[in-house]
């Protein structure tokens, strides 16, 4: 309809694995964090320093954890509301890069603090985890409980 279709190639399959020749982006977006973070880790031999432009649905700490295994590093992090929902959309780019505890469980590039949507998220990301009784929950809790009072007193 628009003329693009020499311009692009749509492939299907077990995903990055099925590309034929080198992509210079890639788009992974609407799965979980464990999901997506499979799927990177598992084609990082076809990225070929490909940009990546991923938004997982769920556990957003694992794709940022696999992308700096993969050694990739986050250029830019935006949350997008909609629908009730908010999303983590992330670009990565080829480097090294080596995210803290916090970083990998809010984002290195949102703790700077910029997304217009970025105090409501952690309100909200507060409040799924409130819910969690683990260990693990209960400390991603305690860290974005700590960085929403930081961002907060910043206003």
């Amino acid at each position: 309809m628009h003329g693009l279709a020499e311009r692009a190639d749509f492939c299907v399959g077990d995903g990055i694995t099925v590309l034929p020749q080198i992509a210079d982006a890639i788009a992974i977006l609407g799965m979980g964090g464990k999901t997506i973070a499979h799927i990177i880790k598992d084609g990082r031999e076809k990225l070929q320093g490909a940009t990546m432009v991923l938004s997982a649905h769920t556990e957003v700490h694992l794709l940022r954890q696999a992308i700096m295994d993969i050694d990739y590093t986050i250029e830019s992090e935006d949350i997008a509301y909609a629908g009730g929902r908010f999303y983590v959309i992330v670009r990565a780019v080829p480097g090294k890069s080596c995210y803290n505890e916090k970083e990998i469980l809010i984002g290195p590039k949102l703790l700077e603090g910029k997304s217009e949507h970025y105090l409501r998220y952690l309100e909200w990301r507060k409040e799924v985890l409130s819910c969690e009784n683990s260990e693990s929950g209960q400390m991603q809790y305690h860290l974005m409980e700590e960085e929403w009072q930081r961002a907060n007193h910043h206003l």
